[in-house]
């Protein structure tokens, strides 16, 4: 592998934004060797917009492969590329221009250190954030001083070298301080192939970061925004619980299966016992999320499994609820029973 940096950019129907996207790479003060676009399957104009940019770019690669989930274009990418250094940058999001650069001079500072990433800003195009959304995402700049245990060193007071088992131990606790499009690691200092989780459909960067670090990776943190992230209508992060609501609804099962996966997946890195509780009081919540959503399409069986699995892990009196209902009259008298519940909310009065 050569010194020299790979940029991949995974894209499925990014028509809107994929253009902006490739313009904050082309203005990097650092340019890198190869951006790789990897088309997801895409059904609209991406294609005609990345080949356009190519007569203008001549280090712009695309591929395109069958639609199979981000996680899969990722590692397409990955595979494809050419260089030790690799930066990932999701194709509705946008890099400020000293990204790169600022990232090669961490891992310069901190030769030890495999991988480096800053803070990212959000903007919402459709929507007002809501409190629990800015609170988990956009109140996080400089963070690294609120976990004096978390800094092995500091240059500049900008770049700080971080002790990867503690940093480990704060994303279990839903600390998720690492956004794709800020990653930039170097997998010449790694001594084993790391790639995304081809089974999750969420989480994916966060499983990949917590590969490296059970490993003993170390990283930089840089004190400095280096990418927007977008929020949309067709993001997979979704804004409130209503539209998270409608789209596990619309799910089938092997999907639901699969979006808590990610959040299972976690106990494997799982070593103390507040990661534990953490992690299971996570998955009760997903569980029970899941649970009234196959409930409110009258997936009766499924969601007794899920309501099951869900007071095993947290004790819900409103979910032990469902559960009775369940085991006292089976599908079919829940059935009847949650009829006769939506008749009695909708009469005058309730």
């Amino acid at each position: 592998m050569a010194q020299g940096i790979s940029v991949i950019i995974p894209a499925y129907n990014r028509g809107t934004f994929i253009e902006e996207c490739l313009k904050s790479v082309f203005n990097q003060t650092v340019q890198p060797d190869e951006i790789i676009v990897v088309d997801d399957g895409s059904k609209d104009n991406t294609p005609e917009i990345i080949k356009k940019l190519q007569k203008q770019h001549p280090t712009l690669r695309y591929i395109h492969q069958p639609n199979a989930g981000s996680a899969v274009a990722r590692s397409t990418g990955l595979l494809a590329s050419n260089n030790d250094i690799i930066a990932f940058l999701d194709s509705d999001d946008l890099w400020e221009p000293l990204h790169l650069e600022e990232s090669l001079k961490a891992l310069e500072i901190y030769p030890e250190a495999s991988f480096a990433f800053a803070d990212f800003e959000v903007k919402s195009m459709h929507a007002t954030l809501s409190e629990d959304f800015v609170k988990k995402y956009c109140a996080r700049r400089g963070f690294v001083r609120q976990y004096l245990r978390l800094i092995e060193r500091a240059t500049d007071d900008k770049y700080f070298l971080l002790n990867g088992e503690y940093l480990k131990h704060l994303i279990l606790m839903r600390l998720d301080y690492i956004a794709t499009s800020n990653l930039v690691f170097h997998r010449g200092r790694v001594n084993a192939h790391i790639f995304f989780d081809n089974a999750l459909r969420i989480g994916q960067d966060v499983d990949f970061i917590l590969q490296y670090l059970k490993m003993g990776a170390q990283a930089v943190y840089i004190d400095s925004v280096h990418s927007i992230y977008v929020i949309h209508d067709k993001n997979i992060v979704m804004i409130n619980e209503d539209e998270n609501k409608h789209f596990i609804t619309l799910s089938e099962e092997k999907k639901l299966e699969i979006y808590t996966q990610s959040i299972e997946k976690r106990l494997m890195f799982c070593t103390q016992a507040d990661e534990f509780e953490v992690t299971f009081r996570w998955l009760a919540d997903y569980y029970w999320f899941i649970a009234l959503g196959l409930n409110d399409n009258e997936q009766y069986a499924q969601a007794h499994l899920y309501f099951s699995l869900s007071y095993k892990f947290k004790k819900r009196f409103a979910c032990l609820k469902h559960i009775i209902i369940y085991a006292l009259f089976g599908e079919k008298g829940k059935r009847f029973v949650m009829s006769l519940l939506r008749k009695i909310k909708k009469a005058p009065g309730h």
